[in-house]
């Protein structure tokens, strides 16, 4: 599992907002299986990154934007999801179990397979 450090992810943070603001002329942030374990994702812009089996336990996400994200097979428990938006975003096989999902918004999202600690309201 790669690991990165809190420069390496400002680093690719900042390279997402770029890739972002330029339709893709540069590099997007892929995270594909990293060990990003009680990393602080608060506010970020993550549209459309690739956190594909990443290890996200008990990171903080409050208020990211994830929409159109591929978090398939994401180990998300105990993470603060508090109003992230995660909306058209893959979460299958995603491991939710014990996350604050609060004020999460889910719309068009893929939860197939998804793992939570409770039933999911309709």
């Amino acid at each position: 599992m790669c690991e990165f450090s809190k420069e390496e992810l400002t680093s690719m943070l900042s390279n997402h907002k770029e890739w972002l603001e330029t339709g893709g002329a540069c590099a997007g942030a892929y995270f594909i299986g990293a060990d990003l374990r009680n990393a602080i994702f608060e506010n970020a812009d993550l549209r459309g990154a690739d956190l594909t089996g990443a290890d996200l336990r008990n990171a903080i996400f409050e208020n990211a934007d994830l929409r159109s994200a591929d978090l398939r097979g994401a180990d998300l428990r105990g993470a603060d999801l508090r109003n992230a938006i995660f909306e058209n975003a893959d979460l299958r096989s995603a491991d939710l179990r014990g996350a604050d999902l609060r004020g999460a918004r889910f719309y068009g999202a893929d939860l197939r397979s998804a793992r939570f600690s409770r039933q999911v309201p309709n």
